[in-house]
Parts: C-alpha cells; sequence; structure tokens
C-alpha cells in the first residue's frame, strides 16, 4: 500500500480525524445508497453494479479502519518539546473546584476518544480548553449538567 503518515503536529491529526469523519458519514452513506440502487435494479451477477459497489463499500470500510488505527497509535511528543504544556497526548491531572475531586485524562486525537477510558478528545470542548495551558491554570467548560471548573494540577 503506502506509508502511514508522518503527523507532528495536533492539526494533521484534526486533519486525518476530520477524513475519517467525511468517510464514516458522507462516503459510507454514498457507497450504501449504491448497493441499495444495485440490489433494486436486481442483477446481483459477479462483475454486476452490485458487485462493484459491495467491493467498493469492503475498501472504504478498510480505509476507516487503517485510518483509525493510526488516530490510536500512541503520539509521542518529541524530546524538545514542553511537557509542562498540555498538547495532544498529554496525561493531566485534574482538581474539579466545585466538588474538590480530582480527575485524569489523556488529550489524543478526537476520533479515538474514549472518555469512559479517561481519553479527551483535542476537538472536545474541554479538550480546546486545556490545550496550550500549564499547571496552575484553570479552565471552565460548559456541559449539558452546567458549567464545570478545574484546575490543572500536573501535566505529563
Amino acid at each position: 500500500m503506502f506509508d502511514e503518515p508522518q503527523m507532528t503536529k495536533i492539526s494533521d491529526f484534526q486533519q486525518l480525524g476530520q477524513a475519517v469523519n467525511y468517510l464514516k458519514t458522507v462516503k459510507r452513506k454514498e457507497i450504501a445508497n449504491s448497493v441499495y440502487a444495485a440490489i433494486r435494479a436486481g442483477d446481483l451477477s459477479q462483475g454486476s453494479a452490485y458487485d462493484i459497489a459491495k467491493t467498493e463499500q469492503q475498501r472504504l470500510e478498510e480505509q476507516i479502519e487503517r485510518l483509525e488505527a493510526i488516530l490510536r497509535l500512541q503520539y509521542e511528543l518529541p524530546a524538545d518539546t514542553d511537557t509542562a504544556i498540555v498538547t495532544l497526548g498529554s496525561t493531566v491531572t485534574l482538581m474539579e473546584l466545585d466538588r474538590k475531586q480530582q480527575v485524569h485524562y489523556q488529550l489524543v486525537a478526537t476520533p479515538a476518544a474514549n472518555h469512559f477510558a479517561g481519553e479527551i478528545g483535542i476537538d472536545s470542548p474541554m479538550g480546546k480548553q486545556l490545550a496550550g495551558k500549564s499547571v496552575d491554570a484553570r479552565i471552565s467548560v460548559q456541559t449539558p449538567a452546567g458549567n464545570l471548573r478545574f484546575k490543572i494540577l500536573s501535566v505529563e
């Protein structure tokens, strides 16, 4: 095939995430419509529009899976990067100021985010507030439950 892209900036991850989102929302629907139209046409023989659409659908799913795997890879910061600043791949310890409760999150590419595993997407409201901040910074995040306030205790 081809080499995996070298992503050195947060914007590279964001662009790849946007590409995956496009494939999953727009292209997947287009191909599904092609499959459906081929089924309605009735010719399901080899080499038919149905066969071509199913092959295209399989290739799309493989491409989505490959790109999502790239996004899930552990992002390593270059050695000269200031680890006291929250960036993609940082693990942060926060104090929720109203409840005086500590929480830990890792900032990841948005398509790879899994809140239940302690991962926050860089494009999420909290990710946007955290990015570029350092220890002792205070952030405020608007949620359906209201405005939550945090203080950054550590950045790793």
